[in-house]
């Protein structure tokens, strides 16, 4: 069975201006709002491991998705719940966790910052915060600031679902993107597409639409998309031309999953804000925290 959800992976190029500033809460070229369910949170303590401990290493968590993601200074960890029918009772099996990370990028920026706060706010009275966390305000973006020169990573929450996008000012290079996934059997990379597979589960990521916009936020979608290549065990791109003088944006959608007789939906929360790993990628984690 395969469905389609947009979408778990977006970069955004941006090529920094001495003449002009841009917006970091980029125009959606499908004027898709915000998602009033899918939230980004600050750790405040909340997120925790499955030896019970504090993950301080992530900084940022996901609220209202069928997948748990948890960003770190250095990548990108999700985690996905694998179902499996009990008595005509859904219960999660075990998770599946991937890691994206970037090579050369410029993880010494900092923290990614988080924007476009939604007005909702989260307490959590758990043994890890006390005497607890209160207030951690709710937002619908977070991006990775200059993650190479000149070039945001940006992750937004519109209604169709989590989205990434790259943004390459003026003056960036986009060839400068490279990344990996980790967590998978086996990875499978052509020109158009990714797919990471384990038992019971396959990811597919499809090429990124490539679009610019101007001063005033009016969106261009361009004639080409870019194509995936291999190079010394990492992902990279492929690009058409472009005006050099306008962002242009790498928006990943329409990435599908398939399963086969276990399932993955949208019942999350079983264990709610726990990480499901430690340094190794890939781990599969049952509800015991085996």
């Amino acid at each position: 069975m395969k469905t389609k959800f947009t979408l778990l992976l977006g970069v955004i190029c941006t090529i920094a201006s001495n003449a002009q500033t841009w917006t970091k809460s980029i125009p959606d070229i499908y004027n898709q709002p915000a998602s009033t369910s899918y939230h980004f949170l600050s750790n405040e303590g909340q997120v925790i491991n499955t030896d019970g401990n504090a993950e301080p290493n992530i900084k940022v968590e996901t609220r209202g998705e069928y997948a748990d993601v948890y960003y770190f200074n250095d990548k990108i960890s999700t985690a996905v719940p694998i179902y499996e029918m009990v008595d005509y009772v859904d219960e999660i099996d075990y998770f599946i966790r991937y890691d994206l990370h970037f090579h050369g990028a410029n993880y010494s920026s900092g923290t990614p910052t988080l924007h476009e706060a939604t007005g909702i706010n989260y307490n959590f009275y758990l043994p890890q915060t006390d005497p607890g966390a209160e207030n951690v305000m709710a937002h619908s973006r977070l991006i990775y600031d200059d993650i190479y020169p000149g070039i945001d990573l940006n992750f937004y929450s519109s209604v169709t679902g989590p989205k990434m996008y790259m943004v390459v000012y003026p003056g960036g290079d986009e060839t400068d993107i490279e990344f990996s996934l980790a967590g998978f059997n086996s990875l499978n990379v052509n020109s158009t597409s990714i797919v990471g597979s384990v038992p019971n589960y396959e990811l597919t990521i499809n090429q990124p639409v490539a679009y610019q916009f101007d001063q005033s936020n009016n969106t261009t979608e361009l004639s080409w998309q870019p194509t995936f290549y291999e190079s010394n065990g990492h992902i990279k791109m492929s690009f058409g031309t472009y005006d050099i003088n306008e962002p242009l944006v790498l928006l990943f959608r329409d990435a599908e999953y398939s399963y086969s007789e276990k399932t993955t939906h949208g019942m999350r929360n079983l264990k709610w804000a726990t990480y499901f790993g430690n340094s190794s990628p890939g781990m599969a984690v049952t509800p015991s925290g085996n």
